[in-house]
């Protein structure tokens, strides 16, 4: 079993009985630290009475409770907050003072360390039995010296406490808190017994660090259930390595929380075998990031059921965040966060929040501008570099992606679609967002999401405007190529089990890579929900897998975004299909 002295923390802290501070350490292993009651790491106020500490350290080193009475040499044991603690004998303390010794001093009678030194009494457990109870030893440091009283003191005297924190081998494990066991190596961890590990609960096992994650054996994993697992952090499943991975039943991968699950890389998530997929929820498989779902093959995406496939969505195509640094103007930060995606005129368009102060989140300051506020001259430095956006001129290509400033109609299009700010976007009064559609100039107007009302007030002119702002982004990332090659590999079977809401999240280039087969496995309720862009990017061979009762489906928005070589791969079936509307508006093209 790992020794505790290796991992306790500068301060520990004991909840309603105060806090303990500057650990010194004796013979190399033992670990002693004083006991500033109040808190105020002043070393004032912090004497007790020894019987105090009487009615607390009245346990044994195995903490059974000897009763009431004073404490003695064996009887000076406690777990405060889930520390084992000990009161020290006389005999510690002189080994702590010879410890403190050879540190200077620093006036007031403190030593460098901070522990009061010089005359400052400490009790010790031991009992004078010559004069019966409520005597006790106390040691009297000093700069050379350590001296006890004999019976100067009744145990009714204020004196400093030090207390010693002993190993983890002498506590059951159910004592350990989360906290202690955050701090064990990996060494430390792998040192861990099956039988200790049994016993952990989820919460304890969840303090575990990705490092301590990484020092568990394949037998060790082996004793750990799908409950115990429910409690890593998604800090502590990154440590997986492969092989660690491999070694988990489909039982046990169960347990792991959606958090969890998300952090897996593609590289852990390619070791899991079709036996341990077969067990995730659907729910879990939702909660993989596009780039994890890039490492499952044919194989592995084929083993998933309907109900597992269910959990797949849309979002799972986009970066959940996107940090292109600073922007060109050095004033603010292009982090977009919180992306959202829906359909405007049948064109599939995804926004991002753009978080200004690179904090991770949005930001409201209710004393002034928004802090994720932004200058709306300083757009135009990035969108139209310098001059004034428009409705036609409002785009920039910036590290690889396109980023597009909305106009009022695409805000009014996200607020009917939500109802207002998206969650995870800037929400206070009005909440006004920058638009590209100039009004006048150094003028633009401004929308509130919330208001659902256009702005174009003289004092919220260009040069003194900070509002909010979100960008569209065409460019996703190999997060959209991982969930386009998942939909690409499932069987006829498996697509039905998706929703058009699931393939509304495909790329042009996933519909592309949708062969006959699968395509007439859709249902007319799955082909709604693609776009005349998406229809549009059908190939040939995935336009002959078209029956009669799908194309009679396709409304004729989605039939004018086909072009006329993919009509003329119709099947002599699909083309039964058209109805007379239908013919009547396709153009002669």
């Amino acid at each position: 079993m790992p020794n505790l002295i290796d991992i306790t923390p500068s301060t520990i802290d004991l909840g309603s009985y105060g806090q303990l501070i500057s650990p010194v350490t004796v013979d190399g292993v033992r670990k002693f630290y004083f006991y500033d009651v109040n808190k105020d790491r002043a070393y004032t106020g912090d004497g007790l009475t020894h019987d105090y500490l009487d009615s607390i350290f009245k346990y044994d080193s195995n903490l059974n409770n000897l009763g009431a009475g004073d404490t003695t040499t064996t009887k000076r044991y406690a777990n405060i907050n889930g520390w084992l603690l000990a009161l020290p004998t006389y005999q510690d303390l002189l080994s702590v003072g010879d410890s403190l010794s050879p540190l200077s001093d620093i006036g007031n009678g403190l030593k460098s360390n901070g522990w009061p030194y010089a005359g400052s009494h400490y009790w010790a457990a031991d009992l004078l039995v010559a004069v019966n109870s409520k005597w006790h030893y106390e040691v009297t440091m000093s700069s050379n010296t350590l001296n006890y009283a004999s019976f100067s003191y009744p145990d009714t005297t204020y004196m400093f406490v030090a207390l010693e924190v002993l190993s983890l081998d002498q506590v059951s494990i159910s004592l350990v808190t989360s906290t202690q066991l955050g701090g064990l190596s990996a060494s430390q961890v792998s040192s861990l017994s099956t039988t200790q590990l049994s016993e952990l609960t989820s919460t304890q096992l969840g303090g575990l660090s990705a490092t301590g994650v990484g020092g568990l054996s394949t037998l060790q994993l082996a004793t750990l259930s799908s409950t115990q697992l429910s409690g890593l952090s998604s800090s502590g499943v990154s440590g997986f390595s492969t092989l660690q991975l491999a070694a988990l039943s489909s039982a046990q991968l169960v347990g792991l929380s959606p958090a969890g699950i998300s952090v897996l890389s593609s590289s852990q998530v390619a070791t899991l075998t079709t036996t341990q997929l077969s067990g995730l929820t659907s729910s879990q498989v939702g909660s993989f990031q596009g780039y994890s779902l890039y490492g499952l093959n044919v194989e592995q995406i084929q083993s998933l059921t309907p109900i597992q496939l269910s959990g797949l969505n849309s979002s799972q195509a986009l970066l959940q965040s996107i940090d292109l640094g600073g922007d060109p103007t050095g004033n603010y930060r292009l982090n977009l966060i919180s992306p959202c995606t829906l359909n405007i005129d049948g064109i599939s368009k995804t926004f991002y929040y753009l978080d200004a102060n690179n904090n991770g989140k949005s930001d409201i300051n209710p004393t002034g501008p928004p802090l994720d506020a932004v200058l709306r001259s300083q757009l135009d430095v990035l969108f139209a570099n310098g001059n004034d956006t428009s409705s036609s001129n409002r785009s920039v290509i910036f590290a690889d992606y396109k980023l597009t400033l909305p106009t009022v109609a695409e805000l009014q299009a996200i607020r009917s679609m939500f109802g207002g700010p998206p969650a995870g976007w800037g929400a206070v009064g009005a909440s006004t967002y920058h638009t590209a559609d100039l009004f006048a100039s150094d003028q633009h107007k401004i929308y509130g999401l919330s208001s659902g009302l256009q702005y174009s007030r003289f004092e919220e002119r260009d040069s003194i405007s900070s509002q909010f702002v979100c960008v569209i982004v065409e460019k996703i990332g190999i997060h959209q190529t991982s969930f386009d090659q998942i939909i690409s590999r499932l069987t006829p079977n498996q697509l039905t089990a998706l929703s058009s809401t699931q393939l509304g999240g495909l790329s042009a280039a996933g519909v592309s890579g949708l062969s006959a087969s699968q395509v007439s496995s859709l249902t007319t309720m799955q082909l709604s929900g693609l776009t005349n862009t998406q229809l549009s990017s059908l190939s040939s061979t995935g336009v002959s897998g078209l029956s009669a009762s799908q194309v009679s489906s396709l409304t004729t928005t989605q039939l004018s975004g086909l072009i006329s070589t993919q009509l003329s791969s119709l099947s002599s079936t699909g083309v039964s299909g058209l109805s007379a509307s239908q013919v009547s508006s396709l153009t002669t093209t």
